[in-house]
């Protein structure tokens, strides 16, 4: 039998060492579901400007992949609705800042070196030539093509871009079109591999 004082500091020791072998019956303290909550919500803060970093990086250099990047975030979010439309949203903001820079670029002059280096490829010039001839002078047509770009990626959005500068698409069209497009593809990448993990 441990006397009493004996076990007010076998209690202390074992907070510390989280068991006791002489047999008391001290437990480690348990977090307070407060303290679970402020840490999940850290976590999940963490989680979104990440992501958001993320998003700006891939829009503006496209070798950054967001997708894998996306699939390898959905198997941390447990099936977490407002984690996963969280990460959606941040995903579709991150992403238009990031295309802003190339629309920026077009519109100032399709002469900058960025421009002219990614255009050096004939593919993706025939694919400008022809996607800027189709859209001038038709906004509203203009804004459909991004948003299919920005959820299916087809045409690629990054010449989509280029095209909604060179041919001055209003801001108010292009920032807000490839926000909820982007946005859409990110949950819809999310929910797919949680689908696949079985949330």
């Amino acid at each position: 039998m441990l006397s009493s004082r004996s076990r007010s500091w076998c209690s202390s020791a074992c907070r510390w060492a989280g068991s006791c072998a002489s047999g008391c019956r001290s437990r480690p303290p348990r977090r307070s579901p407060r303290s679970r909550r402020t840490r999940r919500r850290r976590h999940e803060v963490l989680e979104a400007l990440t992501t958001f970093g993320v998003s700006i990086l891939s829009a503006v250099l496209p070798f950054v992949n967001l997708e894998v990047y996306l699939g390898l975030l959905a198997t941390r979010l447990d099936g977490e609705v407002a984690a996963v439309v969280t990460c959606a949203v941040v995903t579709g903001v991150g992403s238009a800042i990031g295309k802003l820079v190339w629309y920026l670029l077009a519109a100032r002059s399709m002469d900058t070196p960025w421009v002219r280096k990614k255009l050096s490829k004939e593919s993706w010039q025939r694919r400008f030539d022809r996607w800027q001839a189709a859209l001038d002078g038709k906004p509203w047509l203009a804004a459909a093509v991004l948003l299919a770009a920005s959820v299916v990626g087809v045409p690629p959005l990054l010449v989509m871009a280029l095209v909604a500068g060179a041919l001055r698409v209003p801001m108010w069209v292009f920032l807000p079109t490839v926000t909820v497009g982007r946005a859409v593809r990110a949950w819809l990448i999310l929910a797919g591999v949680g689908f696949a993990l079985g949330w």
